[in-house]
């Protein structure tokens, strides 16, 4: 490793990262599907109306009182 020039030891190291990036992302999408059997993956469209969640500390200017409804 010591004797090999600039541009070849560079083109292993980058060749050696996608390669550990690779298997990475491998064992993490493994790992995900264990983890999620259940899950469904769902997707919003820009038009589509969801149920959002605060916490008080959050946004504190919103709730003064926390037996006001939580959603908005």
């Amino acid at each position: 490793m010591t004797n090999i020039d600039g541009l070849a030891k560079t083109t292993f190291v980058r060749n050696l990262h996608k390669e550990v990036k690779a298997q990475i992302e491998k064992k993490m999408e493994k790992l995900a599907s264990r983890a999620n059997p259940g899950r469904k993956q769902i997707k919003f469209e820009p038009s589509d109306w969801v149920w959002v969640h605060f916490r008080k500390e959050i946004f504190p200017f919103k709730r003064k009182s926390k037996l006001l409804p939580r959603g908005y």
